[in-house]
């Protein structure tokens, strides 16, 4: 399996450019996750951002239903990062849950995180 974490905060820096989304996909296409979950500062945010990414690279995304990591600490009870992707958008670290030991948990065994700042 390809390592697609890097440094900076737990992926590869900060995805900024239409080459990054690209690769994004391709990761899904070649991986095959089980599931895509997508955090944001908010929920609407996480859409918004889902909706712009499956716009862009809409074979890669559109079988695909994403998990959205609301505000609530109980939606990620329970959850295996293991066959996993998490897409961190935006300033997804205002999200109420992002200071619970379980999400970090979450991070570090997902398999592959991808910060993005902003879409092009």
């Amino acid at each position: 399996m390809k390592n697609f974490k890097g440094d900076g905060l737990m992926g590869s820096g900060y995805l900024n450019n239409r080459n990054d989304i690209s690769r994004i996909s391709r990761y899904i296409i070649e991986e095959n996750p089980e599931e895509v979950w997508v955090i944001s500062s908010n929920m609407i945010m996480a859409r918004e951002f889902w909706r712009k990414l499956n716009k862009l690279e809409h074979d890669a995304f559109r079988k695909i239903k994403p998990r959205i990591i609301s505000s609530r600490k109980s939606c990620i009870d329970g959850l295996n990062p293991k066959k996993s992707i998490i897409i961190m958008c935006g300033s997804w670290w205002k999200n109420p849950v992002y200071g619970e030991s379980v999400l970090d948990y979450y991070i570090k065994n997902a398999k592959g995180t991808f910060p993005i700042s902003e879409l092009p």
